[in-house]
């Protein structure tokens, strides 16, 4: 094993990444994560109340519906929170840094991300409509997979070419897909309280 006491040149990391990973995207990780048992345990907490106070004064509210739901639920906010990674408010707040590294104008910068973004929009119409034709378990999977790919791949990015690859998959399987499969998701398996499952995930 040959270990760096200074690392060549030709291994470039960005400046604003430890380990090559952002700082902000690991900690937003590690609370995806842990945030799951939280919600199963405010989901048993919310069934306890709608016993206590009995099937007709909960039949209607948010309560019993999160009551009944809620690892279904906590899918469609999930998927809406990790939708994030690929939201601009989320990517803005490295830009200062990604334009530093890579000599980037504000200009030249704007024009990278509109690119990558129009481009990841036409693809969005045929990677979109696989929802269609795919459990959404296994849809799911993959989207995960690629926000990941993606979220590595901007911590490893040598170069404005693969920074503009890094935000094209941001942006696909990020603001995308991932609130694509989220909203496809409540619409598509609730019929009857439709727009409370909505209004719910959209929470995240």
């Amino acid at each position: 094993v040959t270990v760096y006491e200074n690392p060549p040149s030709s291994i470039h990391a960005a400046p604003w990444t430890a380990g090559g990973i952002p700082p902000a995207l690991a900690a937003g990780l590690l609370f995806v994560t842990s945030f799951q048992p939280l919600l199963f345990n405010v989901g048993q907490s919310i069934s306890k109340l709608a016993s206590l106070l009995g099937p007709k004064s909960m039949k209607s509210t948010y309560l019993g519906f999160l009551a009944d739901n809620r690892r279904f639920l906590a899918f469609g906010f999930l998927m809406a929170l990790c939708s994030s990674y690929g939201q601009t408010f989320f990517i803005s707040v490295f830009g200062g840094e990604i334009r530093t590294e890579f000599g980037l104008t504000h200009g030249t910068f704007g024009l990278l991300y509109s690119i990558a973004t129009l481009i990841s929009g036409f693809c969005m119409i045929w990677a979109g409509s696989q929802i269609d034709r795919i459990d959404l378990r296994t849809f799911s999977v993959t989207i995960c997979i690629g926000l990941a790919a993606a979220s590595v791949l901007t911590g490893w990015t040598a170069s404005v070419f693969m920074l503009g690859m890094a935000i094209f998959a941001l942006r696909l399987f990020g603001q995308g897909l991932m609130s694509h499969a989220s909203l496809t998701a409540m619409a598509r398996y609730f019929e009857r309280d439709r727009g409370k499952a909505i209004s719910i995930a959209n929470l995240g």
